[in-house]
Parts: C-alpha cells; structure tokens; sequence
C-alpha cells in the first residue's frame, strides 16, 4: 500500500467553502476536496489524506487491478444480459 509521506497541503477559502489541495511530494500525485468553511480543519486535512492515500493505492494497482473482468483485464461497459 503505497501511503503519502510528506504532503503539501493548501487551504484556499472560496465564499462559504473552502477548497483544500493535497500533494504528495515525493510522487506529485495531487488530490482537491471542498467543504463547508466552518468545517474543523483537523476534518478537512483527515479526508484530503485519505483521498490523496486511495489515488495512490489506486495509481499502484495498476491496469485492471480491480475490475470486473479481473487483474489485468479492461473494466466492462455496458450491460450483460
């Protein structure tokens, strides 16, 4: 599982939401959430973390790592009937 070590994390407040980016600084990976401002920041940073955690799982699973069609295999579109 492939966790973020040293994150960069940036709040910027757009009216009644504030918009938080989290970078990953070894690999880039970047992650934006939103929220209400009156949101803890304590909250905001743990769910930008978790986000910025999954796409990095994700990005290192690889091709098909959890599809459908299993490990390997494109994901399937449409309907089987």
């Amino acid at each position: 599982m492939a966790q973020p070590g040293e994150v960069i994390l940036e709040y910027t407040p757009m009216g009644r939401v504030m918009r938080v980016c989290a970078i990953d600084a070894a690999s880039g990976t970047e992650v934006v959430i939103q929220g209400p401002v009156d949101a803890g920041e304590d909250q905001l940073k743990a769910i930008a973390l978790a986000k910025l955690s999954y796409v990095m799982n994700k990005q290192n699973r690889g091709p098909g790592g959890d599809s459908p069609g299993g490990p390997g295999r494109p994901p399937r579109r449409g309907l089987t009937v």
